[in-house]
């Protein structure tokens, strides 16, 4: 059996070698093991090491690397036991005064407040420190002792908002179509010196915009998302469990990088090979192969469709008018020349002539031709 990768196929590289002075991580790791009696998978412990990764020395002044960081990797793989060591550790080892959690649904986000909540009145050593937990509508939130507090919230405008957090916790970046709730909640760490936002997410699609942006400033991509400012890359993590650009859905090695739980756990090969032939190819590579989409509607043509149906021997007609389409991907990143003409049978011959990235390129594309005659253009 096939076992998922355990380092991310993108991520931001450490700035020194990773061990228990350089990064907070072995300390998450051996406090989910010895405290929370967690066993972590092997991508889960390399995660928290590069995630954690501090400057300056532990024994003096420290401060966290990463102020803002983006963990993208498929679903059902343990987002969700990660976010509860994190939430545990920061509010039990490090002592946080607050502590923010919100998801697509509140309801998710309460599936890893009740978590630790559990394991907090569940452990001895843990539950000695709570003080009140508040489960009424609206104000959910675990109080400990010292009012270190823990709370959830709905993903809207208000996330966060009249809070000073020490840690954001937002689930689900993907579905975020706006910076509303990024604006508020992310604005609520910005009194904390040491403030840290962890986002977790599967891949996007081009309306993901609060993701696609923190992705592409992490990358070093310039990119305009709508945002109103944009986000200090210096201090952005990307740790990027993915199959890479092209890969075929079939691929069990790019499965295995975009599903490091793979083996480890309940997921296997079957389940997704069996979602492979039940999801329209482009939910499966958003949701099993992280993959970023041009769109998460079912692809209009069946899989080797297209494909089939070139013809490598037709060819437009000498004496036939030519006819140019003009396409732009919806993200604006790529433009498409075709052209379209009679065959001498009667039929149509479509073709594509140029792809290329940007759109700059397209006018100087059709100045070039101008002077050899008029050009029918659609766009």
């Amino acid at each position: 059996m096939i076992k998922g990768c355990t380092e991310a196929r993108l991520f931001t590289p450490p700035l020194r070698k990773l061990t228990p002075a350089t990064t907070l991580g072995f300390a998450a790791i051996e406090y989910a093991n010895n405290v929370l009696h967690k066993e972590l998978y092997p991508w889960q412990e390399w995660c928290l090491k590069h995630i954690l990764e501090i400057v300056g020395s532990l024994k003096s002044e420290w401060k966290f690397r990463f102020r803002t960081i983006l963990i993208l990797v498929s679903r059902q793989n343990g987002k969700t036991v990660l976010s509860e060591v994190l939430a545990s550790f920061f509010l039990n080892v490090l002592g946080i005064e607050s502590l923010f959690g919100t998801s697509l649904s509140l309801d998710k986000a309460e599936e890893v407040w009740e978590a630790v909540i559990n394991d907090q009145e569940g452990i001895p050593e843990l539950s000695r420190s709570i003080n009140r937990v508040s489960r009424t509508n609206g104000n959910k939130r675990l109080i400990l002792t010292g009012n270190r507090q823990y709370k959830v919230g709905a993903p809207t405008r208000r996330a966060g908002r009249g809070d000073s957090n020490d840690l954001v916790m937002l689930d689900e970046l993907r579905e975020h179509r706006d910076f509303e709730t990024w604006s508020a909640a992310a604005a609520s760490t910005n009194a904390k010196p040491n403030g840290v936002i962890i986002c977790f997410s599967n891949a996007g699609d081009p309306d993901s915009i609060v993701l696609r942006q923190i992705r592409s400033s992490a990358l070093g991509i310039k990119e305009d998302f709508g945002g109103d400012d944009e986000v200090d890359d210096t201090s952005i993590g990307l740790f990027e469990w993915s199959a890479p650009d092209g890969a075929a859905t079939d691929d069990l090695k790019a499965l295995a990088q975009a599903n490091p739980a793979l083996g480890y756990g309940r997921l296997t090969e079957r389940a997704l090979l069996s979602n492979r032939k039940t999801f329209p190819e482009n939910k499966f590579r958003s949701e099993c192969m992280c993959q970023q989409v041009e769109t998460i509607l079912p692809n209009p043509f069946p899989d080797g469709a297209w494909e089939n149906a070139l013809d490598m021997a037709s060819e437009i007609a000498p004496e036939s008018p030519i006819y140019y389409g003009i396409d732009l991907s919806q993200d604006r990143r790529w433009a498409a020349v075709a052209a379209c003409g009679m065959r001498a049978d009667g039929n149509y011959h479509i073709e594509l002539i140029a792809r290329r990235p940007g759109t700059e390129w397209v006018i100087d594309w059709f100045r070039e031709r101008a002077p050899r005659g008029p050009m029918s253009v659609a766009f």
